[in-house]
């Protein structure tokens, strides 16, 4: 009990000594609302009491850490502005529900704004009235005045540290919206580097043709073997269709790229029966200046009738090889045989 009434004491000490105007009076007035925000039932209410004393604390953080500055390679780095930009965005964050790409990425600007712009204001007993802050020697001015290298620096690091974040999550929406390019080769790449080469990922190309065999079986059960025949005398025209089908097969959705990849088809001659190939040709940017293309031979015949009872007949069965992954345009080599799926 002791120790508890001891520190009951020396915090109501620290409370009686605390100025009206300091930034424990801000900080303490951010926790008290964050108390009365967690009483109330009315969800709105709570959440704008608390959001006011979210700022509170940001101002008080921000007003604690003015003076505070490290020497960074002949760099002079206040923290206060970058911590008060973070709080203030993460303040965002939270009251629009989204958007953190957004926010991440207007911290630094925010932050460069907040140490950037006081600089060229001065309190005056009529109000505020800018100042240039980089003519150093004047007498009125003298107080405020800043090396114009410092200031260039700050807003040159907070565009920079902006660029860097749009651009990372300028290139995770690519390669979700078109998820060929992380099978492609980065060897000559400046900005991306392919970390993992055990299992390097198949083109969106070759996830279509994955699912062609089951496809295909579907689209044959109910024909027979002459409607079959038919369907592979008219095969380029039904190629567009065929495609559709292609992509509703596959388990991850449609993407961007769907309409980057072309699908041919050709019967092969001096084969037994039909035999076809697929080829996915991918028309968007890549390594290979002529491009690229991913291939997959079926073999298409008619099915031996088997007569079971209250079993589906079928008439035709489809057989496919293995695809053959990154075939480049114009050549016969660099191709890798990989199992669909």
């Amino acid at each position: 009990m002791n120790f508890f009434n001891q520190l009951l004491e020396r915090l109501r000490q620290w409370i009686s000594d605390l100025k009206t105007f300091s930034w424990q009076t801000l900080v303490l007035l951010g926790l008290f609302s964050w108390l009365v925000s967690m009483a109330l039932e009315v969800d709105q209410g709570a959440k704008a009491i608390a959001a006011v004393g979210w700022i509170f604390i940001t101002l008080g953080i921000g007003w604690a850490l003015e003076e505070v500055k490290f020497e960074v390679l002949g760099f002079t780095f206040y923290p206060s502005p970058w911590i008060i930009g973070a709080m203030l965005c993460a303040l965002g964050y939270w009251l629009s529900g989204g958007g953190a790409s957004f926010y991440l990425t207007l911290w630094p600007l925010l932050s460069a704004a907040l140490a950037v712009v006081p600089r060229f204001r001065k309190h005056h007993k009529d109000g505020l009235n800018l100042i240039n802050p980089t003519i150093p020697g004047d007498k009125v001015r003298k107080d405020y005045a800043v090396d114009r290298q410092q200031l260039l620096l700050t807003v040159l690091l907070g565009i920079l540290l902006s660029c860097w974040f749009q651009f990372h999550f300028l290139l995770q929406d690519w390669l979700a919206e078109y998820p060929s390019l992380r099978s492609d080769n980065f060897n000559r790449s400046g900005v991306v580097v392919n970390v993992s080469t055990d299992n390097p990922p198949v083109s969106r190309g070759f996830q279509l043709l994955s699912v062609l065999e089951p496809v295909l079986n579907q689209k044959f059960s109910s024909y027979t073997w002459a409607q079959t025949e038919q369907w592979l005398a008219s095969l380029q025209n039904q190629l567009p269709t065929l495609q559709s089908e292609l992509l509703v097969a596959l388990p991850s959705g449609r993407r961007a790229e769907d309409n980057l990849w072309n699908l041919q088809a050709q019967v092969l001659p001096s084969e037994p029966e039909y035999t076809v190939s697929f080829r996915q040709f991918w028309q968007g940017p890549g390594a290979s200046p002529m491009g690229y293309f991913e291939q997959r031979v079926c073999r298409i015949s008619e099915a031996p009738i088997i007569q079971i009872p209250g079993a589906t007949q079928f008439s035709t069965q489809v057989a496919c090889q293995p695809g053959v992954d990154r075939v480049p345009i114009g050549t016969t080599t660099g191709a890798t045989n990989r199992e669909p799926g």
